[in-house]
């Protein structure tokens, strides 16, 4: 009997491990993109962890951490991710141009209308939350009296020591609208720090006034007093998803999918659920031997209380 060649025997192998190869996973049939930030991973989760509920675990990407809002919007440009969630203020002065607005129905029309003209893209919202800038002091420096507008800040005698992210810093409808509109009296330049670390800073009074998120945890500190826009200057920031015109060719139930979602996500939930994440973000921060935060987990719990 003859033996096969070793010529054969590789050829036989290649063919094998290419048979093999043609059985592996599919890939994604949408990839669900997420910006940096707690708020912002817990949403994207909980639309990645809807999807799958309905197309199946291998048909979703979840892609993190992309950064901010210029690199999120970029990536759906490129079509490395098919959809992400954006906020409506954000779409519209940051990534449109377009002038701050303080009616959010026409801030919604005007995103819209544009995403879908410029980028191919629909806009879906909103989705039941905003996530607004909130510019906060301590009880003491806002004085007996509360002082608590921008408006009041802004006449007030002696300069703010300032701080924000550098996210705030750079967008339109950050540092240069909320300069603009109240021309506040700084003593120097503002600090930049990450979000974790902003609050702190105002806490120990590195800082006497920042610029953070509603969202975020600690713009919660019961020793903080916030200052109203009383001058209607920043525009409204309800949460939306920004999903391609591709994927929805590709999939052509996809948007009714993501509508399910519209005004599913109250506020008080998303901050509860958004807060304690980013609790454990920062403890899982510090110690080194802290395991991996599920961020999958807390989707799931906002998922199941929003019904969903």
């Amino acid at each position: 009997m003859r033996t096969p060649s070793r010529r054969g025997l590789l050829r036989t192998l290649c063919l094998a491990a290419a048979a093999v190869g043609c059985r592996r996973a599919p890939e994604a049939q949408v990839q669900v993109g997420a910006k940096t930030g707690a708020g912002q991973a817990l949403i994207s989760a909980a639309i990645a962890l809807h999807l799958e509920s309905i197309y199946g675990v291998e048909a979703v990407e979840l892609r993190p951490s992309l950064g901010g809002t210029a690199m999120a919007h970029e990536t759906l440009l490129a079509r490395q991710i098919d959809l992400y969630p954006e906020y409506s203020g954000v779409a519209l002065t940051t990534v449109l141009g377009l002038p701050p607005s303080s009616d959010a129905a026409n801030v919604r029309e005007q995103v819209q209308t544009n995403y879908r003209i410029q980028f191919r893209c629909e806009w879906v919202a909103p989705l039941g939350f905003a996530n607004p800038p909130v510019l906060l002091t301590t009880k003491e420096r806002a004085g007996p009296d509360g002082g608590a507008t921008l408006g009041a800040a802004a006449k007030r005698k002696g300069p703010w020591r300032m701080g924000a992210t550098r996210e705030f810093m750079s967008r339109p409808d950050g540092l240069p609208l909320l300069m603009s509109a109240y021309k506040l009296p700084l003593a120097g330049a503002v600090q930049v720090f990450d979000s974790d670390q902003l609050y702190q800073a105002l806490e120990i009074g590195q800082v006497t006034l920042i610029a953070g998120e509603v969202l975020d945890a600690g713009a919660r500190n019961p020793a903080f007093i916030q200052l109203v826009d009383d001058r209607k200057a920043f525009p409204p920031q309800e949460a939306g998803i920004v999903v391609s015109l591709d994927v929805l060719d590709r999939m052509p139930g996809l948007m009714r999918s993501l509508t399910r979602l519209e005004n599913r996500f109250p506020f008080e939930l998303v901050a509860r659920i958004s807060g304690d994440l980013e609790q454990y973000e920062i403890a899982a921060r510090k110690d080194p031997a802290a395991p991996p935060v599920d961020v999958r987990a807390f989707a799931a719990a906002l998922l199941r209380e929003a019904g969903l």
